[in-house]
């Protein structure tokens, strides 16, 4: 059964192929996958920034490309959670550097559930990347004006020692930790 939408599909998996994520992947009868980059690290300039993550893995199916990202936990992410679009847009801008790509559309993320059996496919398109790179430039904005959420309304000071976004955050620069 394959649940689709407008902008993600949920695929369940066969339970004999959930020990391995490539296989998990390579499940569908069309997909003939070729592993293009594992455990790939990224750094993309963003305007006056720089996005960089490190992507699971990155399939090659002839001129499309899926990236894929293994999840052991049971929170659903889904396209607007910002991992989906931050890899497809600069994964998408490195191909697309390297002439290895001309189309959003030959572009997918792929959130593989290994708990629970299934993937959530997030197909990219031209419109997704102007909206993806709005986003992004939006919340880099509101970090760099403090406008962003506090930690939570009883601010925890013994969790701001642990926390990665401590040098951006006005309430761990501005209080005694």
């Amino acid at each position: 059964i394959l649940l689709k939408s407008d902008n993600y599909s949920v695929v369940p998996l066969t339970p004999t192929l959930s020990r391995k994520g490539e296989r998990e992947l390579c499940a569908q009868k069309d997909f003939v996958p070729t592993l293009f980059e594992s455990e790939y690290n990224f750094t993309l300039r963003f305007g006056d920034y720089w996005l960089n993550g490190r992507v699971d893995a990155i399939f090659q199916d002839g001129d499309k490309f899926i990236i894929a990202d293994w999840k052991t936990g049971s929170k659903t992410q889904n396209e607007t959670d910002y991992q989906s679009m931050i890899y497809l847009y600069a994964i998408f801008e490195i191909l697309k550097h390297k002439n290895l790509i001309q189309s959003q559309s030959a572009l997918e993320f792929s959130y593989i559930y290994l708990s629970k059996n299934e993937e959530i496919r997030i197909e990219y398109s031209k419109e997704k990347s102007e909206n993806y790179r709005k986003i992004i430039f939006d919340s880099i904005r509101k970090i760099e004006q403090h406008n962003v959420k506090k930690c939570n309304d009883t601010h925890d000071n013994r969790k701001c020692y642990t926390c990665n976004y401590k040098p951006l955050c006005y309430n761990y620069s501005n209080e005694a930790v």
